[in-house]
């Protein structure tokens, strides 16, 4: 695992090489699961995707969440999740942070300048 910090958004990138590694899908819950536990706040699904959605060259899937008090956005959330056929690895990237832009930039940045060679 990565963690990193910059600017009011943070970053964890989460990787598994194994045999069966996870699908997109289940790479973006996981991490999800990561991010409910570690950050004590109360995340709900914004929007999600597959389609059309590549890391890489990769087939890709994510997921945008917002945690709210009343009327107030708290936090913001993008997972992506892609697995790297040529490595056997299996990724997870969550970008969060107060502001839905710099989150959404962030992780997009970040997701087109990834490789997957070895």
């Amino acid at each position: 695992s990565l963690v990193a910090s910059a600017g009011g958004v943070s970053v964890l990138l989460l990787w598994l090489t194994d045999e069966n590694p996870l699908t997109p899908s289940e790479s973006v819950v996981s991490s999800f699961e990561v991010l409910q536990s570690s950050s004590g706040v109360e995340f709900a699904l914004l929007s999600s995707g597959e389609d059309s959605f590549t890391v890489d060259e990769q087939a890709a899937a994510y997921a945008t969440f917002t945690a709210t008090d009343g009327e107030e956005t708290i936090g913001v959330a993008v997972i992506g999740g892609w697995t790297c056929e040529s490595t056997g690895r299996s990724f997870a990237l969550t970008v969060t942070g107060s502001e839905q832009e710099s989150v959404s930039t962030s992780f997009f940045e970040l997701v087109n300048a990834f490789g997957c060679e070895a």
